[in-house]
């Protein structure tokens, strides 16, 4: 249970890129095609990309983490074949005695897991036990993109152009707020500020669209 609770705070991450992504991606799509196109090709289209976007996004994830996954594995191999000699050296670098340090060794060594985990967190810098799967990650990102496209686009399936796209750009601001605040990890910065401004930089996008398709 706790293995999957940490699991699920770090897919946090990947929903709120995915969702932001999508959702920004999307909100210049369908106020760029407001004024130029009819709606039922509009909702096409937006679906069109959200998903094409979605299966990027989670094929480029899925690529990225297992990358990351192969090399970290393969890092953590190399180095508990010289586990011994490579605690020490950090061992020594904290200034601990050399009796102490061998006292240590001694210990651990009665704990092989133990001392596998501690040379990902001590040497490495990583534990390797939490190290997440590639198939995971990329489902988590282009759900969450698929998500964040829908968005912007549900109005228009609802109401017609006009009103649509002022209920979009409601909803998507809405929507980038909530995901400002979520995603505030900044020691000492403010949630409301954060939300604000990812809000604000969302709506800017959706202008230029609505502008580009009013040109247009």
């Amino acid at each position: 249970m706790k293995k999957f609770r940490n699991d699920l705070l770090y897919q946090i991450k990947q929903i709120v890129f995915g969702i932001q992504d999508g959702l920004v991606t999307t909100i210049i799509l369908t106020t760029t095609l407001a004024y130029v196109t009819d709606t039922k090709i509009l909702i096409i289209s937006a679906l069109t990309a959200g998903v094409g976007g979605a299966i990027s996004m989670a094929t480029g994830t899925y690529l990225g983490s297992k990358t990351q996954r192969d090399v970290l594995e393969v890092k953590a191999k190399d180095s508990e074949e010289k586990s011994d000699s490579l605690i020490k050296k950090e061992l020594q670098l904290e200034k601990l005695e050399n009796d102490d340090i061998f006292a240590f060794l001694k210990i651990i060594q009665k704990y092989p897991a133990f001392e596998s985990k501690l040379m990902s967190n001590l040497v490495l810098g990583f534990d390797k036990d939490k190290i997440s799967s590639p198939i995971i990650d990329a489902t988590f990102m282009g759900i969450s993109f698929l998500i964040g496209a829908i968005i912007p686009t549900l109005s228009y399936m609802f109401f017609v152009p006009h009103i649509a796209i002022i209920i979009s750009v409601l909803l998507s601001a809405l929507t980038l707020f909530i995901i400002g605040l979520v995603k505030t990890t900044e020691k000492g910065r403010s949630r409301l500020i954060n939300g604000i401004e990812i809000m604000t930089i969302g709506m800017i996008a959706a202008l230029l669209g609505y502008l580009i398709g009013r040109i247009v």
